[in-house]
């Protein structure tokens, strides 16, 4: 049997660095999250040791990525985030009165009915 990709310390080092970076942490919080050493988190990055299965699942988690990402570069967002005004939506429809639900359910329906062709 034959495998199209092979485990790579260095590129998966690699792949923790730009996401860490790419959101604006430091290797400190990094650490600090993973309960770690900084020295740990530059290992990782540097490919000099390999993270541990519950360090990979936990920095998927924190950066929103997929193991396959960390090790082979594919790219797959885990959740879809939510955006800031779909979170302000919610909060507004959780304090409503099942009237106003059905009201704004209704004036929803009329503003995205689509049109008669």
């Amino acid at each position: 049997m034959e495998f199209d990709e092979n485990y790579d310390s260095t590129e998966l080092g690699k792949r923790i660095k730009a996401i860490r970076k790419k959101c604006g942490m430091t290797q400190e919080q990094l650490a600090d999250i993973l309960l770690l050493s900084v020295d740990s988190i530059s290992n990782f990055e540097n490919g000099r040791t390999t993270c541990m299965p519950e360090h990979l699942m936990k920095i998927c988690q924190i950066f929103n990525i997929s193991a396959d990402y960390l090790f082979f570069g594919m790219e797959k967002e885990l959740k879809k985030k939510e955006s800031v005004t779909m979170e302000a939506i919610i909060g507004i429809l959780q304090t409503c009165s099942d009237f106003d639900l059905n009201r704004v359910h209704a004036m929803l329906q009329i503003l995205l009915q689509k049109p008669a062709a």
